[in-house]
């Protein structure tokens, strides 16, 4: 307890450290020891200031690190078997979810919807029998396999319904499938092979213009009424070129604008050859009319007043030397190139008339029927030396 001081003037005491008398107001007077006191106590009190004024300070700078040192936090969703979690340091906060779970499939487990964890197996497809209609199919969810088994009928014909061994459905008559008729055949039904009429027979002449059946008979009295063939033959120059003769003349009414002969060349054993230019196993040789009934080309050279097939003959003893000057017969020069070609063959004959008609010999007994009566057959010439041929 501090010291008291006596007041000077009333004599009331009053207390350490007041400087007026509480009573009548005069000043007190205060000894050094008091004083000394009062200093010491002031400066207490400014240490004590400054000290709380830097643990302040001090305190507020440590805050103020923390704060703005303090992680901004980034948190993940929080799952099922997850917390959710800063990004930046690993806090993590709050609990888990609990699983939402689906229920599982033929082709899927149960499987929670949050996490996608699965517990268990699939259940797999539950399929039943497939049907005439139906494909096997599944019962939960409805997944078909394979195809339809199709109905299996049995008993239907054309006029007859027929049923189905598996589901019983029925299934109406087919009726006849109708082919229609030919030159040879009737009407007919292409599942059970009923007719209904008759065949349509040819038409035409000597090719039928709906199958393009040839008549021989026709075909052959035709083409020899239409050109006559003296004699083929062939003869080989010094560089493998073959010269080709056909010896002819038209025996028809009609007046001929063109003629093609198409021919093929042969080796020794017959076997048909390609021309070395061009690779071809067909030549066309050609002329160029007008050819009037009793001409062609026999009467190319002078026959001297003879006809065409005695002068023919006459030369035939002498045929390789004849044929160079003067055979009474148009060739060809070297239209086949082959050094080994023995034989020629003539397959074809097409004629153009100055009507603008057209005629085609192409049956192999037609193309044989217009050469002369020579003694061999199927148009061949027989080689290339001139001593035998075909008329």
């Amino acid at each position: 307890m501090g010291k008291r001081v006596i007041c000077a003037n009333c004599g009331k005491k009053v207390k350490s450290g007041q400087r007026f008398c509480s009573n009548c107001g005069t000043a007190i007077e205060i000894d050094l020891e008091i004083k000394e006191h009062m200093v010491i106590k002031k400066k207490r009190n400014i240490l004590i200031l400054i000290s709380m004024a830097i643990a302040f300070i001090a305190t507020s700078s440590i805050v103020l690190v923390l704060y703005l040192n303090q992680c901004k936090h980034e948190f993940t969703e929080v799952t099922c078997t997850q917390l959710a979690t800063c990004t930046k340091c690993g806090e993590t906060k709050g609990e888990l979810l609990k699983h939402q779970w689906i229920e599982a499939t033929c082709e899927a487990a149960e499987t929670c919807s949050l996490c996608n964890k699965t517990k268990g197996d699939p259940l797999g497809h539950n399929y039943e029998e497939a049907t005439c209609t139906q494909s096997a199919t599944c019962t939960r969810c409805g997944e078909t396999k394979g195809e339809p088994l199709g109905h299996n009928y049995e008993g239907t014909t054309c006029t007859d319904d027929g049923v189905c061994t598996r589901c019983g459905e029925i299934t109406k008559a087919a009726g006849h499938s109708w082919k229609s008729a030919t030159c040879t055949t009737a009407k007919n039904c292409s599942v059970c092979g009923i007719e209904d009429g008759i065949a349509l027979g040819h038409s035409g002449d000597e090719k039928c213009s709906r199958c393009g059946y040839i008549d021989k008979s026709v075909a052959i009295e035709n083409a020899k009424n239409s050109i006559y063939v003296y004699g083929i033959d062939l003869k080989m120059n010094s560089v493998g070129g073959v010269d080709t003769y056909i010896t002819w003349k038209n025996v028809s009414t009609k007046e001929i604008k063109y003629i093609h002969f198409y021919v093929q060349y042969y080796n020794s054993v017959k076997d048909v050859l390609r021309n070395e230019i061009g690779g071809d196993t067909t030549t066309k040789l050609s002329s160029t009319g007008p050819f009037p009934y009793g001409k062609g080309n026999y009467d190319y050279y002078s026959c001297s007043g003879d006809s065409a097939e005695s002068v023919y003959f006459s030369i035939s003893s002498g045929f390789n030397n004849d044929r160079e000057n003067g055979w009474a017969g148009k060739y060809w020069e070297a239209p086949f190139y082959n050094t080994t070609t023995k034989y020629i063959k003539m397959s074809k004959v097409e004629i153009e008339y100055m009507n603008g008609s057209s005629y085609t010999i192409s049956d192999l007994d037609a193309v044989v029927a217009i050469i002369g009566s020579g003694s061999h057959p199927n148009a061949w010439s027989t080689d290339d030396t001139g001593d035998d041929y075909l008329r």
